[in-house]
């Protein structure tokens, strides 16, 4: 029989039930306020370098805020606009145990901050933050709770102080049998001070191993050796640098997708002399390039064989994509003419042509 659809005032831990043995998905339509005594944690986004500024309310479910500014924990009022900074979306709202307890949970970008993500832009991802902290009854619920010990090729779960004693008495054996060297260590390096530090003191002080990697790299080393062999240091470049530079060339990623913020706020509003060439990485088969408030695009493969993510609508850079059908571009696939003289585009050739997107109108 199927479940009846939660009323708008039940609090939930997710927004799934199941139907026939199936899931169904609720979309969330509505976001509690946090009351004006909620616990606020300050915090940063931990997907990728740029540091964008996060702020985390945490209350019991029961105990909800109001649209005025001195009933709500955000001191704004309500309705706000979605680019007030003060907006919050159900994607940046969740509901977890504290304590054994069910409490709601707010993450969002700082609306106060003035720099790096500055009125609280963020990135699609650091906008989902708070669906990562786990909820029994969402997709999380697949996270690990325990350690897993492998015993008769099955995963069994064992508690922390077993763990850490299995794991000190077989690096025991291995240092005492074979050394340092076959004792190695693969981290997750893009996490805070207090993981990071305890996991490379007990590599480097503890077990005295070279033998240590943080996550994207075989070993400790350079990022990019042969680029700093050649007297460029890849990491030396303040956000600043990104709106200076006349020219940036950047291979193997895509800064809108990657570094969101940085991208948004630093280099796109740049001076319309300045150009950003990108070739990103295989899958996309496509480069492009920002200048003067216009998004080009080339795309290396025929429109059948690329993948979505190269001939969705845009990006969001502007009212179509350069990838569609109706895009007006004469260098679309199936033109007989082109803007430069060149010949006609055949089915295997690239298709250059161009997101018309005005800076100051995206903005």
């Amino acid at each position: 029989m199927a479940q009846p659809k939660p009323s708008a005032s039940e609090p939930r831990m997710a927004g799934t039930t199941a139907e026939g043995g199936m899931p169904r998905v609720f979309p969330e339509d509505r976001v509690p306020l946090p009351p004006p005594d909620a616990k606020v944690y300050t915090t940063a986004c931990d997907y990728c370098i740029v540091g964008c500024g996060y702020k985390a309310y945490v209350w019991p479910v029961g105990r909800k805020g109001g649209p005025k500014g001195e009933e709500n924990a955000l001191r704004a009022e309500f309705p706000t606009g979605i680019m007030s900074g003060h907006w919050i979306s159900p994607a940046q709202a969740n509901v977890v145990l504290v304590n054994g307890q069910p409490h709601h949970v707010i993450v969002k970008p700082d609306g106060a901050a003035t720099v790096v993500n500055r009125g609280g832009n963020h990135s699609i991802r650091g906008g989902n933050i708070a669906q990562k902290c786990y909820n029994p009854q969402k997709p999380t619920a697949d996270r690990l709770q325990t350690p897993l010990l492998r015993v008769g090729h099955v995963l069994q779960p064992i508690s922390w102080d077993h763990a850490l004693a299995v794991m000190a008495e077989v690096s025991r054996y291995v240092l005492d049998r074979y050394g340092e060297l076959a004792w190695g260590m693969k981290m997750y390096s893009y996490q805070y001070f207090e993981n990071t530090y305890a996991l490379t003191k007990i590599a480097f002080q503890s077990m005295e191993t070279p033998c240590w990697a943080p996550h994207d790299k075989p070993a400790e080393g350079n990022d990019t050796a042969g680029i700093d062999d050649a007297g460029i240091i890849t990491f030396s470049a303040a956000y600043e640098d990104y709106a200076l530079a006349d020219v940036i060339f950047i291979s193997g990623t895509d800064p809108y997708e990657t570094k969101t913020v940085l991208f948004t706020e630093r280099r796109r509003p740049s001076s319309p002399a300045a150009g950003s060439w990108i070739t990103p990485p295989w899958w996309s088969r496509r480069a492009w390039r920002a200048s003067g408030g216009t998004i080009c695009c080339a795309s290396s493969a025929p429109r059948a064989s690329r993948p979505p993510s190269a001939w969705s609508t845009g990006r969001s850079w502007g009212p179509h994509g350069c990838m569609t059908p109706r895009c007006p571009s004469p260098r679309r696939r199936g033109s007989r003419s082109t803007p430069n003289g060149s010949p006609p585009l055949t089915p295997t050739a690239a298709r250059p042509s161009c997101i018309r997107a005005q800076v100051a109108a995206d903005r």
